[in-house]
């Protein structure tokens, strides 16, 4: 599932762009590793990361994606040095300020920005993970000579798979729950009844690996699926699992109505309503 930003940026690729990806050049990698190291030289108190497939050292552009972090707020104290380093920025944002040129022929984007925590996470979990930076660079080759637009969509496919899926991200929109644990079921280690229609959202993963799960409220009634649009969100405070509270379209219920109605298992979990 793709978010809105990711849409819009893909619908700005023009259709006939093509990517070509080659084998990795360790010559790449060196030349991105130098760049780092000439930055820390001379702003030894920021931190600099070099990530993107060169980095991770598997097929892809050959480019160089360095990120230089700081405050947005301190974005003109650094400005000026990195100038002298890389000459006159290529887009100057808000958010983020972006230079584009080469380094022994190899295409850098280089950002001053604030910590770009998902690009962070996506790195960290390829770099940890040896079978899915194998995927990802299959992924890749599978893309050769193909479609840019199509390339780039499979990517953040493969990123909103591969990350966690955050529940607050739910809220307000229309879900499909698969259920699992059906009203009047038992839980198969614990034994208690479900005195709700409990499930998952299918392609979504939590931070403990599995998908997330769901409250299906308001039908009195054992369902295998349904769509309802997700009003809450039981986060648990003592456990690293939300539960997304989702109901028929036009239904309403309070806090109170909540609590009830799920008190069967959030009982024995510290837990607050989020509301969007």
């Amino acid at each position: 599932m793709l978010t809105k930003d990711e849409k819009d940026y893909l619908a700005k690729i023009p259709a006939s762009k093509k990517v070509s990806i080659k084998p990795f050049d360790p010559q790449a990698k060196r030349a991105g590793d130098s760049i780092v190291s000439k930055i820390k030289k001379t702003l030894p108190d920021l931190e600099v990361l070099f990530m993107g497939a060169t980095a991770l050292e598997i097929a892809g552009q050959n480019d160089i994606d360095i990120y230089v972090l700081a405050k947005q707020k301190d974005f003109d104290k650094y400005l000026p040095t990195l100038k002298k380093l890389f000459g006159k920025p290529e887009h100057v944002h808000k958010t983020f300020i972006e230079w584009e040129f080469k380094e022994n022929g190899y295409p850098v984007e280089l950002y001053l920005t604030e910590p770009p925590e998902r690009q962070i996470k996506i790195y960290e979990i390829l770099k940890s993970n040896r079978k899915l930076l194998k995927e990802y660079e299959d992924l890749k080759l599978s893309f050769n000579g193909k479609s840019f637009r199509d390339y780039q969509g499979a990517k953040y496919e493969f990123y909103n798979r591969i990350l966690p899926t955050q529940a607050k991200d739910f809220l307000g929109k229309e879900v499909e729950i698969i259920m699992d644990r059906p009203l009047g079921s038992k839980h198969p280690k614990h034994g208690f009844v479900y005195e709700a229609n409990y499930g998952y959202i299918p392609n979504t993963k939590s931070p403990d690996g599995e998908e997330l799960d769901a409250y299906y409220l308001g039908i009195n009634k054992p369902l295998k699926r349904a769509k309802g649009i997700c009003i809450a969100i039981i986060h648990r405070t003592n456990d690293n699992d939300d539960k997304l509270v989702v109901i028929p379209e036009g239904m309403k219920l309070s806090n109170s109505e909540i609590e009830k109605q799920t008190n069967f298992q959030e009982q024995w979990f510290k837990h607050i309503i989020i509301r969007k």
